[in-house]
């Protein structure tokens, strides 16, 4: 599995047993110290990378799953960084994201 932006990692202690591996990748080091913190207590195996996910240091369909949360309202290039993410993934593999942005109804806004 592939996590683009881990940040502090506040997605490692939801990851299941079942996942083998995950390679975490945020281009920024500056919030390392929980990061590697939540690593050392997650439940699997978690690989920390300083790389931007506008070029993934990774080979074609290498991964059968992507994950990003709220993570493309802060990447540089957004159309290459969701290219590379289909790049990466595996012909059947999933891309699970969650984001936010501004709804159209005031309601909600609000």
């Amino acid at each position: 599995m592939l996590e683009i932006g881990f940040g502090a990692g506040l997605c490692a202690p939801y990851y299941p047993k079942a996942v083998e591996q995950v390679v975490a990748i945020d281009p920024n080091d500056g919030d390392n110290k929980r990061a590697f913190r939540r690593i050392a207590e997650a439940l699997v195996l978690i690989e920390l990378r300083i790389v931007a996910g506008e070029q993934l240091p990774v080979e074609d369909a290498s991964f059968d799953c992507v994950v990003t949360a709220f993570t493309l309202c802060s990447v540089t290039d957004l159309q290459r960084t969701l290219s590379e993410i289909g790049r990466v993934l595996k012909p059947d593999g999933r891309y699970l994201l969650v984001e936010h942005g501004l709804s159209d109804d005031p309601a909600v806004q609000k």
